[in-house]
């Protein structure tokens, strides 16, 4: 549990989207492959916990543009058209709020796509940038390429912090493995090992995993680094801010009950809807269910 007072993230930009969280009635989650899914990891186990409470349900509609994987190693034109279409899409499926579960869509897209939407768009990278500026350690920030190469999570947080020390460690290979559902592998474990060496040969002091689909791999992580050293999941801190912002007549509260769903969440895949579905239920631990098929073409319209 990422400790932290809401009462830290009133001056947030964001906040007001966030707090709109507790009225929606439909979320849209969209990423390259199952990375986004990290969200859904941390919403079903606060689901579970407040599972008493059955006021405001909700629906979550996934879309995974596994066809068009990875985004990491595409151009940050290719980045923009097919996150533009994923948001219309979205748009058509009368989503309230959408949350960008891939960190190098919003890297690459995020400021201009705010722009082309009505809807809130939420995504992993200012959240935490906010949050780690406030506890002045070393950073290391483990990502994609396209997202290293763009700085985003350092600019974000030296916005305010400008003085902290920060690393960016590219790590495609791990975004690849984690798509297979291959997390347990020793080609996984080495190279962990390799990126866990080298963050702390920087003197690394928090390591943010700034890529979904390194969530899945933490608890492999975690034994590899320091005790010393902390680990960010920004999809839990995230969860954790949509589950404890609601908004009542202006005003911040701790409000849990935000987190039921109707149903299980409706997936769209543009790739092999079950190789996702395989890989997607070695990173959970349970089958998925609501999987379809979308035809790229279909987005290329949009």
């Amino acid at each position: 549990m990422i400790e932290f007072s809401p009462q830290d993230f009133k001056d947030f930009d964001k906040f007001k989207d966030y707090a709109k969280f507790g009225q929606l009635k439909r979320l849209g989650i969209f990423d390259s492959g199952i990375g986004g899914l990290s969200l859904l990891k941390y919403l079903r186990a606060q689901s579970l916990d407040d599972k008493q409470n059955n006021r405001n349900k909700k629906e979550i509609i996934y879309l995974a543009d596994s066809g068009r994987f990875p985004y990491g190693m595409k151009s940050p034109k290719e980045i923009f058209t097919y996150t533009q279409q994923i948001i219309h899409w979205l748009e058509q499926k009368n989503v309230d709020l959408i949350v960008f579960g891939c960190n190098t869509a919003n890297a690459i897209a995020g400021d201009e796509l705010n722009q082309i939407t009505q809807l809130p768009i939420l995504d992993l990278i200012d959240p935490v940038a906010k949050y780690v500026s406030t506890l002045g350690l070393n950073i290391g920030v483990l990502a994609t390429q396209a997202t290293v190469n763009s700085h985003a999570f350092s600019k974000a947080i030296r916005a305010y912090a400008p003085k902290l020390s920060i690393t960016e460690i590219a790590a495609t290979q791990l975004v690849n493995i984690v798509e297979r559902g291959d997390i347990t592998s020793k080609e996984t474990q080495d190279l962990l090992a390799d990126y866990a060496n080298q963050f702390v040969s920087q003197g690394a002091e928090l390591i943010i995993l700034g890529c979904t689909h390194f969530s899945f791999l933490k608890d492999y992580l975690l034994p590899l680094i320091d005790k010393r050293i902390q680990i960010l999941d920004p999809a839990e801190l995230v969860v954790q801010l949509l589950t404890k912002f609601s908004q009542h007549d202006d005003q911040l509260t701790d409000n849990l009950s935000c987190t039921n769903f109707t149903s299980e969440p409706t997936f769209f895949v543009t790739g092999d809807k079950e190789a996702f579905a395989s890989s997607a239920s070695r990173c959970l631990g349970y089958p998925l269910k609501n999987v379809n098929q979308l035809a790229i073409a279909h987005l290329e319209c949009l």
